[in-house]
């Protein structure tokens, strides 16, 4: 199974696909399923709405969890979100849950939908991380619907340093589909800073990949 694969097979089996894949819109689709959201970092608030959205909320997360082994489990997780959206449309849990909708959509492709959603979230007048969360992935829908200058815009945000390497690197994809190798690769160069100058010393594979595979590139280009 994938998940039981070692590291150096998962780090070739990413280097194999950036090469045969790093200019087409493929690269949209993956980088959007991919992490498609960071909800996770706002589990920890406390939402006060009454108790039974909370449960409601508490179904959907448990339905979420078991969504990659069932999949009568997504089903179930969607009818939680859509109650919520529907009987608490102006609360945290309705944007949380418009977001999960937003996912499930984008995992089988459908991605008007998941963008309607997305937008959903940002005219519900949310919180400022949410908002930026919810832009970040609009952008990524929007790449894989090969909407490149509406997903530059939609990143015209003023992101907190904890997200300025997701949101250069998003950048840096986003004009490799355009074709602009050289745009890509600054901003490729941009995302490195900003995830070393992270406190917590992470580091990104699949950056460093794309960095090596797209600056060789240009380096064969130029010596022709």
């Amino acid at each position: 199974m994938e998940s039981y694969k070692t590291d150096d097979e998962q780090i070739e089996e990413l280097k194999r696909w950036w090469r045969e894949n790093g200019k087409s819109t493929v690269l949209g689709v993956v980088l959007a399923l991919g992490g498609f959201f960071g909800w996770q970092a706002w589990q920890g608030n406390q939402l006060v709405e009454s108790e039974t959205a909370s449960n409601l909320f508490q179904g959907l997360l448990d339905a979420d969890a078991q969504a990659l082994e069932s999949p009568s489990a997504v089903e179930e997780a969607r009818e939680f979100a859509s109650r919520i959206k529907k009987e608490y449309p102006k609360t945290s849990y309705a944007q949380f849950a418009a977001l999960h909708k937003a996912k499930y959509a984008a995992n089988e492709g459908e991605w008007a939908e998941a963008e309607a959603e997305l937008k959903w979230v940002l005219d519900s007048n949310p919180g400022e991380l949410i908002a930026i969360q919810a832009k970040i992935n609009l952008a990524k829908t929007q790449l894989a619907r090969e909407q490149y200058d509406a997903a530059i815009s939609s990143l015209n945000i003023a992101e907190p340093k904890a997200y300025e390497a997701m949101i250069e690197e998003l950048r840096g994809d986003i004009y490799i589909a355009k074709g602009d190798d050289v745009k890509a690769l600054s901003h490729y160069q941009d995302a490195l800073v900003a995830q070393e100058s992270l406190a917590t010393g992470a580091s990104n594979q699949m950056l460093d990949i794309k960095l090596q595979e797209l600056s060789a590139r240009l380096s064969s280009e130029g010596g022709q």
